[in-house]
């Protein structure tokens, strides 16, 4: 069957997205009260693959500020946001750093909501503009070209090269923004813990988050301590049984509506695989998109959808208190995951 999808559909789909858009017992920590404002600023840089030849990225970068939120919109017509647009970073502590890397055809702006509610909470989020993006966090518009989905449907084809490209733009992120972190000149001057840095995707961003921790054994990257993934890609990693191999913290995340190819998959054949600590949720009634700018459609802000959308303020909980416990240490966190939100319609747990 032809799978190649044509310019007009990809638009639609490219819409859809912007619509829609590591060891348990660590010490208790006692950071700034972590109720700061979400810094935004977009960072191109350059770098070398492996095949040399070199390649410029964009990355979305969200950090906890001391400027003032005012109204930001990412890309047109979408849901708008609320970050202090080049804020100062907040001094006076080091934060984690969490790498996002978005869906196949979306791109680092795709789920605002959740880079936004990071930095409140003291996070460092960096989200690069994968080479499959079609939207851009540089504001360049839609990418009105086609794309083969055929290979999801084809596991048996993807090894350790398939989107390989996405291995190197992490692991030059988090090079970079390690190199900023020690850079006298950079708003990010000591700004990061370099020994806290978790990463999170949605869809292909999932299965590259999966791959980084140990899926692909030459893609771990052991800067790498914890994950959360949402409606992952997980039908390759199955077949290539290296699933059990994977030690770091993990959480995945569901719904009730995804594809029938992602959510069941996890529930019957991933999470039994997987070492603890893990954790499960799937959320009732959500999509495969339900990650993505998507769910915040109608609302005023991503503030105002955080508080208005149970099912949006679950993904943020879940996620940042699972963060919380497997990079910043904090006890009280795990009180957090362990109780079942009535947005969820399964939660699983093995803390180890």
């Amino acid at each position: 069957m032809d799978t190649k999808i044509p310019a007009v559909f990809l638009a639609a789909i490219s819409f859809a997205l912007f619509f829609a858009g590591c060891t348990t017992g660590l010490q208790e920590q006692e950071p700034l009260p972590e109720s700061f404002s979400a810094g935004h600023f977009v960072h191109e840089f350059e770098y070398t693959p492996e095949n040399g030849f070199p390649k410029r990225l964009a990355v979305a970068v969200w950090y906890p500020s001391a400027g003032a939120e005012t109204t930001h919109r990412y890309v047109p017509l979408v849901t708008a946001g609320k970050v202090a647009l080049q804020g100062k970073m907040q001094e006076g502590a080091k934060f984690p750093l969490v790498i996002f890397s978005h869906g196949y055809g979306g791109c680092a702006v795709q789920s605002v909501f959740f880079t936004e509610a990071l930095a409140r909470n003291g996070y460092i989020v960096a989200a690069p503009d994968h080479a499959d993006a079609k939207c851009s966090s540089a504001g360049k518009g839609i990418q009105l070209t086609e794309f083969d989905l055929s290979i999801f449907g084809e596991p048996e084809k993807f090894d350790d090269t398939t989107f390989a490209d996405r291995k190197e733009d992490v692991e030059a992120v988090i090079g970079k923004m390690l190199e900023l972190s020690q850079d006298k000149e950079s708003a990010f001057f000591n700004a990061i813990d370099s020994q806290k840095i978790g990463m999170a995707g949605h869809s292909l961003g999932g299965y590259t988050a999966l791959s980084m921790l140990g899926g692909w054994e030459s893609w771990k990257d052991k800067r790498i301590k914890a994950a959360v993934l949402f409606s992952p890609y997980v039908k390759a990693h199955i077949l290539s049984e290296k699933l059990s191999g994977i030690g770091s913290p993990i959480m995945l995340q569901g719904g009730t509506r995804d594809s029938p190819d992602i959510t069941p998959l996890i529930e019957q054949l991933v999470f039994p695989a997987l070492k603890p600590p893990k954790v499960f949720l799937i959320l009732d009634g959500v999509g495969h998109m339900g990650w993505s700018n998507l769910s915040c459609i109608g609302k005023e802000s991503t503030v105002a959808c955080a508080a208005q959308n149970q099912k949006v303020r679950a993904i943020n909980d879940y996620s940042i208190a699972f963060f919380d416990y497997y990079l910043k240490g904090k006890q009280a966190a795990m009180q957090r995951l362990a109780v079942k939100d009535s947005a969820l319609s399964l939660l699983e747990y093995e803390f180890g």
